[in-house]
C-alpha cells in the first residue's frame, strides 16, 4: 500500500474494466461521480 494511483478509468457505459496489466496484490478501488466518492472497496488481483 503505497498510497498512489496506479490506474484510472472513465466509465463510458462498458460492463467492466481491464485490470490484466496490474500485478498480483491488494488494491483499494474508489468509485467517484461528479466529484463525490460513491464507493471504496478492496480488489485482490491473483493471476
Amino acid at each position: 500500500m503505497n498510497g498512489r494511483i496506479v490506474k484510472s478509468f472513465e466509465h463510458l457505459g462498458s460492463s467492466g474494466f481491464d485490470v490484466s496489466d496490474l500485478t498480483n496484490g491488494l488494491y483499494i478501488v474508489s468509485i467517484w461521480e461528479d466529484g463525490k466518492r460513491l464507493l471504496t472497496t478492496k480488489l485482490s488481483v491473483v493471476k
